[in-house]
């Protein structure tokens, strides 16, 4: 099953993490699926954001590991690291 939290516009940050508020159905989605399956958050952020996602995800009461992220280096859409 795949769902979202948040949308991927505008892309919006601050030194907190992502501006962009989540989705409460993504949010409600999430938590209630917690507690009968196992959760991974995939990202395209790059790696170097992993404080400020993993930051975001707290401040809205959600779990933050397991989190995937794409590598500094990966310059490609992340519908393509995704997809690995």
């Amino acid at each position: 099953m795949r769902a979202g939290i948040a949308t991927i516009r505008p892309r919006m940050s601050t030194s907190r993490g992502p501006a962009v508020p989540p989705l409460p159905e993504g949010v409600a989605l999430a938590l209630a699926l917690l507690h009968t399956h196992r959760l991974v958050w995939l990202t395209g952020r790059p790696e170097h954001t992993r404080a400020a996602t993993v930051a975001w995800l707290a401040r809205h009461g959600l779990p933050t590991e397991p989190l995937l992220m794409r590598a500094d280096a990966d310059r490609r859409p992340a519908r393509h690291t995704k997809r690995e």
